[in-house]
């Protein structure tokens, strides 16, 4: 492989010309300052471009996802690193991030840049208020939404899921009917992945999003295994976003469906509870 000096000394010839060209001009200088810091921090191999405190990955492009190429001997040209195509591992880890967070490709357009705020009840905006702290991270490590159909609760937990996982952090979204089946297969002898693993991997995933509680009917074995589990996170302050239909007091709410669950919701030191109870179905007024 070419060196890093002897790149250095080609591109040099046509330097002038090439730092008119944006593309080019973050080569070179990548190039110039990868080999500065070569030079200065003997610790550092070859620094990242694009994170200039750890190693570069790729000691082609030094992370770039470009490199010069001449295209004649007064020209010089940026194209693909052939050896990582940096630009395109991006999005190609953000999609595995979605597709292990079991976010549909239909629900992917469900960001809280898209969550849409006109004529809508004050609680509305209070939940996507604390949907959007929450991602921040300026906000306790629990949000509960709760409110009728329709409301947007969903749409803001996926929005939360697809943040994190753009920024390649590990998210989970489960509608409660869906875990209930998971916790059931896993008991299979034929399944790989036995119930106690799956409840620990489950009790310490960055962000769990768990949707619909409360809407399908759930055995006393499969609700044991889920008050574990959120106990777990409860007790870690892992991240959790829970997402229910029902309100969160009464015998038929969420304080009948798991009083447990009920309990830990009322520590405002590691929960927010927004109630939409007066929120209007948005569906009827989607354009068609």
């Amino acid at each position: 492989m070419e060196s890093l000096g002897a790149i250095l000394r080609r591109i040099k010839t046509s330097r002038a010309p090439a730092m008119n060209d944006p593309a080019k001009r973050a080569v070179i200088e990548g190039l110039e300052q990868a080999e500065e810091s070569r030079r200065t921090d003997p610790g550092t191999v070859v620094a990242s471009r694009l994170e200039p405190w750890r190693n570069a990955y790729c000691l082609t492009c030094f992370d770039l996802g470009w490199v010069s190429r001449e295209k004649d001997p007064l020209h010089t040209e940026a194209i693909p690193c052939p050896n990582c195509a940096g630009p395109r591992r991006k999005e190609k880890a953000i999609k595995a991030a979605l597709n292990a967070a079991g976010v549909p490709d239909a629900a992917r357009i469900k960001t809280l840049e898209s969550f849409k705020l006109v004529d809508v009840a004050d609680t509305v905006q209070e939940a996507f208020n604390a949907a959007r702290a929450f991602v921040l991270g300026d906000a306790p490590p629990w949000l509960c939404l709760t409110g009728p159909k329709g409301c947007g609760k969903t749409h803001l937990g996926y929005a939360c899921a697809i943040a994190f996982a753009a920024s390649e952090w590990e998210a989970r979204y489960f509608t409660a009917g869906a875990l209930v089946n998971v916790l059931h297969s896993a008991i299979n002898p034929d399944s790989e992945e036995g119930v106690e693993s799956l409840v620990k991997y489950m009790s310490n995933v960055h962000l769990l999003v768990l949707d619909e509680l409360g809407q399908t009917t759930v055995d006393n074995w499969a609700l044991g295994q889920i008050e574990e589990l959120l106990g777990a996170r409860y007790e870690g302050l892992k991240l959790t976003i829970l997402l229910s239909n029902l309100e969160p007091t009464g015998n038929y709410g969420l304080k009948g469906w798991s009083g447990r669950l009920y309990s830990r919701l009322q520590d405002r030191s590691v929960c927010r509870l927004v109630d939409m109870v007066d929120a209007k179905d948005y569906r009827p007024r989607l354009r068609r």
